[in-house]
């Protein structure tokens, strides 16, 4: 596990900032949850709320000109734009008691605390995805709210295409490129990345006038995600649940999927050099990798990576991620 491109992960980060090793093992464990927490670079934000984007718009063009003709000058044209990142916290309390008996308080806290990491890494992974600080502005601003609605023009934004479902039970894909400059994850100026691990120590504890001892332990999560260039993010919406049911059957729709895969992966720049990943969710995951394992197909494969069988499309991983909901389709 390591950084990606000349970025740190979560992994690389945590275990440098505290020698001890201690917030190190609790980034291990978030890894093993999520696979998106591993793949994002995470970037100290200039802004103590995030990152303060400069997002070029169009580039200026020069003109072909004859002897003795003048050319204007010409510039590109930038605007700025905040990612704005949010603050999750969480505290758990452990007896005393407990503590005392285990004889490795440490280990017994990162025992107990796996729950709070769990939940921790499912409310980052979900706000990564579906975070909306319009309609809740403690949190950050996810991907899908940046996608909620079908386009196919990259100057208009991030490219969106449909799936050819509608109704209510529909999935999506996100294909994302990792990279500064591209698409990474932000905390504030001045804070932690990833998950920070509070042992606060032993309080009394006053229950209605019954006393115990405790020892309390404080989570913090300063997050965010910054899409610095549309480019590199696109999707697809409006994937029918029962269009995955043919795969493998003589009513097989897997050719009509992996076409539109195609189309979304074309329009990311320098897929060839650019850390892409396909996140999607359980059921399309388990379709893709029945077609990697057929043997006349030819556009998902199954490799192994450091020990581990990953599925290929086209030279991008694709992960399952928990985190993904049946979804209302969107429209144009």
């Amino acid at each position: 596990m390591g950084a990606v491109g000349n970025k740190l992960n979560l992994v690389d980060i945590a275990t440098m900032k505290d020698p001890s090793g201690r917030i190190g093992k609790v980034a291990e464990i978030l890894t093993q949850s999520n696979p998106m927490i591993d793949h994002i670079p995470w970037i100290e934000g200039n802004l103590d709320t995030g990152e303060r984007l400069m997002v070029r718009k169009t580039l200026g063009a020069g003109a072909w000109r004859r002897i003795n003709e003048g050319v204007a000058p010409s510039k590109s044209v930038q605007t700025q734009m905040d990612e704005v990142t949010g603050l999750y916290e969480d505290w758990m309390e452990v007896d005393e008691k407990l503590l005392k008996m285990s004889g490795d308080q440490t280990a017994t806290l990162l025992n107990q605390s796996r729950a709070k990491f769990e939940a921790a890494t499912q409310e980052i992974v979900g706000t990564l995805l579906y975070g909306n600080i319009i309609t809740s502005p403690k949190e950050f601003h996810g991907f899908f709210p940046r996608l909620d609605s079908l386009n196919t023009t990259p100057s208009s934004g991030p490219i969106v295409l449909g799936g050819g479902g509608t109704g209510t039970d529909n999935l999506s894909m996100l294909f994302v490129g990792w990279g500064e400059g591209k698409v990474y994850g932000v905390y504030p100026k001045g804070s932690k990345a990833g998950l920070e691990f509070n042992p606060i120590g032993f309080e009394t504890k006053d229950e209605s006038g019954l006393l115990r001892r405790v020892h309390r332990s404080q989570f913090i999560w300063e997050a965010g995600l910054a899409i610095a260039d549309t480019r590199y993010v696109s999707a697809i919406r409006n994937i029918d649940i029962s269009d995955l049911a043919t795969f493998g059957t003589s009513t097989d729709t897997s050719a009509k999927l992996t076409n539109i895969m195609i189309d979304a992966l074309s329009y990311i720049p320098n897929v060839e050099t650019t850390d892409v990943r396909v996140y999607v969710p359980r059921a399309i995951w388990a379709g893709l990798t029945k077609m990697a394992n057929d043997s006349n197909n030819r556009n998902v494969s199954r490799d192994l990576v450091d020990g581990k069988f990953i599925t290929n499309f086209f030279g991008a991983r694709v992960h399952m991620m928990e985190a993904f909901v049946t979804e209302t389709a969107v429209i144009s």
